[in-house]
């Protein structure tokens, strides 16, 4: 029996869509930031604290252009999507994963998966 603390889950038919939406190069990324989720929300985590669009570049080595032009691209294809609110009285985005395509934990927070296309269900 195996046994692991650290899982990702990830759907085959979104990943399939994630191939064929995404170059080898942009999909080795995405399955990259499939490991950095975690929370009710799917945020996009660095270590303890939720990953910037800096230190998130920074992670997936992109130059700042590219990484504008691949987030973009993301979120027109219901991958990422971008949560605004407050910490500590400052402003703040967090970058959310979605579900559909890879998850560390079984339940969410319904604002979570509204947010998001069931990109299994997308052609």
């Amino acid at each position: 029996i195996m046994n692991s603390e650290e899982y990702v889950i990830i759907d085959s038919k979104a990943l399939a869509y994630i191939q064929e939406n995404f170059s080898p190069t942009d999909l080795g990324r995405i399955m990259k930031m499939t490991d950095m989720t975690y929370g009710e929300y799917n945020v996009l985590y660095n270590g303890q604290t939720p990953h910037t669009s800096t230190t998130l570049m920074e992670e997936l080595e992109y130059s700042r252009n590219k990484f504008s032009n691949f987030m973009k691209r993301l979120l027109r294809k219901s991958i990422i999507y971008y949560m605004e609110g407050y910490v500590d009285d400052k402003k703040c985005k967090h970058i959310m994963l979605n579900p559909h395509l890879a998850r560390k934990r079984k339940t969410f927070n319904k604002q979570c998966v509204t947010v998001f296309e069931d990109i299994k269900l997308l052609k």
